[in-house]
Order: structure tokens, then sequence, then C-alpha cells
């Protein structure tokens, strides 16, 4: 990394942060830099602070700054203290212009990091025990929950869903999908079959059955309702509306009615489960790699392959959110 394409950050505005804006670095006396945190990870003050003793700021590589995004922030903030649509108007318009251009066309520059900022500092409220124990009961989860959850409110926000609690609940959730799999039950094989079941409906089951993992199928099979029960007695003040935990018992559901455990199909669905199921099966159950433009147009590309592949989204409701970007189209209007 060449130190002249990273800025100087201070250890106070690194504390404003709980995932990294961006890779930061620690300059060494000697002129070498020795990376602290990678994009998108989550910050340990403790850890950081440790390097306030050896220089006065550290670095980081700000390729995937965004002066719009901080701008939506701003706007979607204000959401707090709206609740009639006329007020909301102004904030959904450049809302919905930073999302249609960037991560449904290709018309401006989006980076997924984005996403997990903006839910970050708009509709994070659960306190610091509760994302202590989250954390350690997995951090990877913690880390696509943040991903998901960003995704999934803004989706929900797209389609018209503008009370400010509901949406803090959704991102809320997004938290909890997999609850049951934290600490010792996180184990190699279950997030193999969990990976394999977002690719595939049927095959997480298929997986542990192959590999011999009888107690794992079992939770594998069971680990919906069992996330829902113990999510319900954890978290269930934190949720403005109670009923948006009953997601949980569903996300592993598919539009074609080959998922898990009810194998409901998508004309059972509402909008907002259906939402989740494309929202949850975006990201790989991995940590995500942040890159610079990572996010261009890929809410659309991956819209269009699901649909063709029918499992995590109907036709139906792709083209709904096709129809509501597409008002927001800046070549459009252009163009016109």
């Amino acid at each position: 990394m060449d130190i002249n394409k990273l800025d100087k950050i201070s250890f106070e505005k690194i504390s404003e942060f709980r995932f990294s804006p961006g890779d930061i670095y620690w300059p060494r006396k000697s002129g070498k830099l020795t990376k602290l945190v990678s994009c998108g990870e989550i910050i340990q003050s403790d850890f950081i602070l440790k390097f306030q003793k050896t220089c006065d700021e550290l670095l980081i590589d700000n390729t995937t700054k965004s002066i719009v995004t901080n701008i939506v922030i701003d706007e979607l903030k204000k959401l707090k203290e709206l609740s009639f649509e006329p007020d909301v108007k102004k904030i959904r318009e450049k809302t919905m212009k930073w999302l249609a251009n960037g991560l449904w066309f290709q018309n401006t520059p989006f980076h997924l990091i984005d996403l997990v900022k903006v839910g970050d500092q708009v509709f994070m409220n659960f306190d610091i025990e509760q994302r202590k124990k989250l954390q350690e009961r997995s951090v990877m989860f913690y880390s696509r929950g943040a991903l998901i959850g960003g995704l999934f409110s803004l989706l929900a926000f797209s389609l018209g869903y503008i009370d400010y609690k509901f949406l803090q609940d959704l991102y809320h959730v997004a938290f909890l999908l997999d609850y049951d799999f934290g600490g010792e039950t996180s184990t190699f094989n279950i997030n193999n079959a969990l990976e394999e079941e977002r690719v595939i409906a049927g095959t997480g089951s298929t997986f542990l059955k192959s590999a011999g993992c009888t107690k794992e199928l079992s939770s594998f099979i069971s680990h919906t309702t069992t996330s829902f029960n113990i999510t319900q007695k954890e978290f269930e003040k934190t949720f403005h509306n109670k009923n948006v935990l009953k997601l949980i018992k569903y996300h592993h559901e598919k539009i074609n009615g080959k998922g898990f455990p009810k194998e409901v199909i998508g004309l059972q669905m509402n909008d907002l489960l259906e939402l989740l199921i494309f929202s949850c099966n975006f990201f790989q159950f991995e940590f995500h790699k942040f890159e610079y433009n990572d996010g261009k147009g890929l809410l659309q590309v991956k819209g269009k392959d699901d649909v063709q592949y029918g499992e995590n989204i109907s036709r139906n409701l792709y083209h709904q959110l096709e129809s509501v970007f597409s008002m927001f189209d800046q070549d459009r209007e252009d163009v016109a």
C-alpha cells in the first residue's frame, strides 16, 4: 500500500465507528505500514487505543468513502422524528436516488460497506451488552447480519415502509436469523451446510447426511424455530413490533417451496418475508471482503439471476423493485 494514497485519521474519529469504514494502518517509525483493521471489520477500541502511545494518528484507505452516503445517513436519521408520508418525501427521494443509481443501475459507484454504515449509524439500537453477546456467539454472523440488515431495511424503505421503529426492527432481526448457531454450535460442518443451503435449497441437509453428522443435522433442521424461541426471550424488549421476530422462523424458505421448515411457496409469503429471503441469500456465510465499487449494479444483476433460478425472489417482487428504482434512474432523467 502506497502511504501517499492514505488519509490521516484520529483515534477520536475511529472511536465513532463500530465497523471500520476502510482499511486502517499503523505507520511504524521505520516507515513501514501494518494493517490493524480491514474495511468492514468490527473495531475493537481497546486494541486500537494501544497504538496511541506510539503515534498521534493512524492512516486509512478512504477509497470507499462517499459524501453522498453521509448525506443519506443524515437524512434517514430524521425519520426518528417524522411519521407522515409528506414529511418523508425528501428523505425518500435522496435515498432512492442513491440506491437506484448505484446498487441497481450502474450510473454511479456503490460500495457495499455503505450498507453497513447506513444500517449501523441509522438503525442500530442493540445495547453494548447485546452487541457483545452477539459477537461472542459468532463474529462472522454478526458482521454478515450488519450487511443483511442494511440491505433488508433499505429495500423495505424502497417499497414504502417508512416507520422508523419498524425499519429498526427489520434491521435488528437480521442479526438473529441463525442465532442458535453460536460458540460451540457454530461448527465447520454447520457453516458449510448453511452456505450449501443458501445456494441450493435442500443441499444443506444433504451435506450433513452425507458427512454422517446426525446431531448437527437435527440442529440444522430445527434451528429456525430454536433461534426464534431463544431470541424471543433474550431480545424481545429491543423490538417495537414483536411480530417481526417471527420472520426468523421462515428465513430458510424458498419462493419455489423447496425451503424449510414449512416448504412455504412465494404466493403464501408477504413482501417482507420475501425481501428477507432475498436479502439473507445475497451474502455468503463468510467474512465479506469489501472493495471499491463492489456493489455497483449488483442488486439488479443478483435479482435477475434469482428470478431465473426461482428460489430467492419472485418475478412479481423483482418487477416491483425494478419499477420503483426506475423512477429514480439518473440516465433516464437526463434523457427526459
